[in-house]
């Protein structure tokens, strides 16, 4: 899991910019009006979306084919016994010129 999100941050430009918003607006000179965040849940394992990243996690080397094999199939018996929880919080911040 470590190896698979390590690859999946390492593709995303900032992947902790939304906790950062704030802070890089005000530094920019603009007042913070709002902020609010949403949970996006999954209760399936949505293997197309996941495949992208285990192919990059492959194609580097980070991962073998049998750790891809053996996540995906944990992932999916974690489905079937209800004990599967993937979720991206989404942050977004309003903030207009003084």
């Amino acid at each position: 899991m470590s190896a698979f999100m390590s690859t999946m941050l390492g593709l995303s430009t900032n992947p902790h910019s939304g906790r950062r918003l704030p802070g890089l607006l005000s530094a920019a000179g603009l007042t913070v009006t709002d902020i609010g965040s949403q949970a996006l849940i999954q209760q399936k394992v949505e293997t197309d979306l996941l495949g992208l990243g285990l192919a990059a996690a492959l194609a580097e080397g980070t991962i073998t084919e049998a750790q891809r094999d053996r996540f995906l199939s944990d992932l999916l018996a974690a489905e079937v016994s209800g004990d599967f929880h993937m979720s991206v919080t989404m942050f977004a911040v309003l903030a207009v010129r003084d």
